[in-house]
């Protein structure tokens, strides 16, 4: 048996998972851990847990002006958040923690840190020398890329992927994400990630709440990583669609409810069928009620809805673009439409619910595509072939 070492210094086992790159970290290690006899992988995992001094959230160091528009007062923001958060006390405080677990790090073959502090940590701890490195860029990173980001942090980032000997991405579209802010990655993999196969049952009280008859068509969408355009994106294709399907389409968006939103959709006369919904009416639940999914963010690098869409059996309109269309196989499991074209959108809508064997089909497709890629048998599969790539090559150096 080879042995894995996964590496994060802000991601933890407990409670609910506060992103997609936790979500990755956590069913990595549930996976391969699950899966070692068919892998020839034992995994042992280095957590958050019980690490102090704590990295507070952006919440907890500086407070955004009412006004905060995308990302530019962020960036602003984030120029004082190295000192603010005690940075260098906290990736120190880590070292400290790997040194506790030295005798694992030192039998590993593989080293996989899942944050930019846990890396560079590591490299300051001097441990896992003889062990293959590698990286997926999580955490903050994203908001290391463009021109406004603060100095130390790109530097962070850059010290990060130049350590590592071997970069995984979560996906196709996140690696050239990396690639186009940072050049030419070496020695780059990609593991699609996966999720545990469970199952939430329709209950109808969602529908009863709203208002949408069983009969009637429901389309979902969770819209986090730019609400503003992507609900904004979906209420103008959900109008599209129901000019041509009618009164027999419903939709609901777990996003913020912010004016400019209600406004476009009151504007458009969808009070009655367009329905934005808090994080507490929960993903699954709202899965469960819906008989369509709908993906198509702005920016959406990684994003764990369209797999969840697939595991509950719905059909999906994805966009032909990035990690929409790649999440679905580029329309090997979903109904494709032109990114950014609302009326595209809405004619793939409004297909579906005027003919329910397309929707059958695509639920169909949806369901098989998620049991042959996204299980975490799938996904440790993955893992453990790319770590038995990595491994043998650092030991011939």
């Amino acid at each position: 048996m080879k042995k894995a070492a996964l590496i994060s210094s802000v991601y933890t086992f407990d409670g609910p998972a506060a992103g997609p790159f936790e979500v990755f970290y956590r069913n990595m290690v549930s996976g391969l851990d699950q899966n070692s006899a068919e892998t020839g992988w034992t995994v042992q995992a280095i957590g958050k847990a019980g690490l102090k001094p704590r990295v507070p959230g952006l919440k907890d160091v500086f407070e955004p002006p009412p006004s905060m528009d995308a990302g530019k007062d962020l960036l602003s923001a984030l120029a004082g958040f190295k000192e603010r958060s005690g940075r260098e006390s906290f990736i120190a405080a880590y070292a400290g923690k790997l040194q506790e677990r030295a005798d694992l790090l030192a039998s590993a073959d593989v080293i996989h840190a899942h944050d930019v502090p846990a890396l560079l940590a590591l490299k300051r701890s001097g441990l896992g020398a003889s062990a293959a490195l590698c990286f997926t860029p999580g955490a903050l990173s994203r908001f290391g890329r463009g021109p406004e980001a603060p100095g130390w942090l790109l530097e962070e980032e850059r010290a990060a992927l130049s350590a590592a000997g071997f970069i995984l991405a979560p996906s196709r579209d996140y690696m050239n994400d990396l690639q186009s802010s940072y050049g030419p990655i070496r020695q780059p993999y990609v593991i699609l990630p996966g999720l545990d196969d469970e199952k939430h049952l329709r209950t109808g009280v969602l529908r009863g709440k709203l208002g949408v008859p069983e009969t009637a068509l429901l389309a979902a969408a969770f819209c986090g990583s730019e609400p503003e355009a992507d609900t904004g994106f979906f209420i103008e294709s959900f109008a599209a669609a129901r000019k041509q399907a009618g009164d027999k389409l419903f939709a609901a968006a777990i996003a913020a409810e912010t004016p400019a939103l209600k406004d476009k959709i009151s504007g458009l006369g969808l009070e009655e069928s367009f329905f934005l919904l808090s994080p507490e009416a929960g993903r699954g639940e709202v899965l469960a009620e819906a008989d369509v999914f709908f993906s198509a963010h702005k920016y959406p690098a990684l994003d764990m809805g369209a797999i969840e869409a697939l595991r509950a059996g719905l059909a999906v309109v994805a966009a032909d673009d990035r990690w929409n269309a790649e999440a679905a196989g580029y329309g090997e499991a979903a109904m494709l439409f032109k990114a950014g074209d609302p009326a595209s959108a809405g004619i793939a809508l409004a297909d579906l619910s005027r003919h329910p064997p397309a929707l059958i089909h695509f639920s169909s497709k949806a369901r098989d595509y998620f049991m042959a890629q996204y299980t975490l048998e799938a996904f440790a599969l993955r893992a453990a072939a790319a770590y038995s790539d990595m491994a043998p090559a650092v030991k011939k150096n």
